[in-house]
């Protein structure tokens, strides 16, 4: 299967860019998966009603609306992250430049102003409350019912603070071995955690590596993940990035044979049975992505990650 291209080609049919949508999906590149299902919708609203100047003005303000939307959801993302990771001065100036942003992108998407005044009134009310949150406590404790340690677990998890995480979802395990809190625990602490403990500040390393992928920096972050696999080479999840990183290059090959040394070092590790499945798609490997998603839907049942990845690798298939 050929790969896609780094720029959305012009002149495909609907078809084909739906196709084309789904591959830039399985290589995480989530900005050109968009641009390609938009153009796709609007080359199908073209064939069933003309060409005419209302159809063109039409489609020009649907592919604006799609760019504004995606630039409206990184404005609210990034200042989320700064009401998250900021002294309350830098707060109160960056608050402003994002909300700023936000005013404008919702002006350019033609919401009037009494909504937009609305909207951002309750968005900074939903970011004050976030902001203000506690943390949980550093030391997990050990007065708690088995469901509180499993909600306390994920939530350690959310934080990056991975043995406090365990700590917490094998109390609830103790505490509930063959009920529903315990299971869910022994499935998210096998899924969702490194299989052995790891020091604090290489799960920060590697959140730093994930980020710098996240912002097009794949130089910067290959050089933190290959440093963490030569420094920790029992932690799973530098690998399983640095795997990502590499299908996102379109490099299938290396991107395969870096997630099954993850997966030899965690059979477990359920990033790691998706990314391969992704793999396994793009080279047209469709039963080795299938047992893939089988091997995660196993690991962690009812995951709606892999029946998402599922439905799409399915119509892919159909359309070879």
């Amino acid at each position: 299967m050929s790969l896609p291209p780094d720029e959305v080609p012009t002149g495909l049919s609907p078809r084909q860019y739906r196709r084309l949508g789904i591959k830039y999906l399985l290589m995480g590149k989530s900005d050109l998966a968009s641009e390609a299902f938009s153009l796709g919708y609007e080359n199908s609203s073209s064939c069933e009603s003309g060409n005419g100047e209302g159809e063109e003005e039409s489609k020009r303000s649907y592919r604006e609306g799609m760019r504004f939307g995606l630039n409206l959801t990184n404005a609210v993302m990034k200042l989320l992250q700064q009401q998250a990771g900021s002294s309350k001065q830098s707060q109160e100036g960056d608050s402003e430049e994002c909300l700023s942003e936000i005013k404008q992108q919702l002006g350019a998407l033609g919401v009037p102003d009494d909504k937009i005044a609305k909207f951002i009134e309750e968005l900074v009310e939903v970011v004050s409350v976030a902001g203000s949150e506690e943390p949980p406590p550093r030391v997990v404790p050990t007065d708690l019912a088995p469901r509180e340690y499993y909600e306390l677990g994920v939530h350690y998890k959310e934080l990056g603070w991975t043995e406090q995480a365990r700590d917490a979802l094998v109390y609830a395990m103790e505490g509930d071995a063959e009920g529903e809190w315990g299971t869910k625990a022994k499935q998210f602490l096998q899924a969702r955690l490194p299989r052995h403990p790891v020091p604090l500040m290489a799960e920060q390393r590697n959140i730093a590596g994930y980020n710098l992928m996240m912002e097009g920096d794949h130089s910067g972050a290959k050089q933190v993940f290959e440093e963490l696999i030569k420094e920790y080479p029992d932690f799973e999840w530098p690998y399983g990035n640095l795997g990502f990183l590499y299908l996102s290059d379109g490099n299938t090959l290396q991107a395969s044979k870096i997630l099954q040394r993850a997966l030899s070092l965690n059979p477990n590790y359920l990033n790691g049975w998706l990314h391969l499945a992704r793999v396994k798609a793009l080279d047209e490997r469709f039963p080795d992505a299938y047992d893939c998603l089988k091997r995660a839907g196993e690991i962690l049942p009812d995951n709606p990650d892999v029946e998402k990845l599922l439905n799409f690798i399915k119509e892919l298939e159909t359309d070879t």
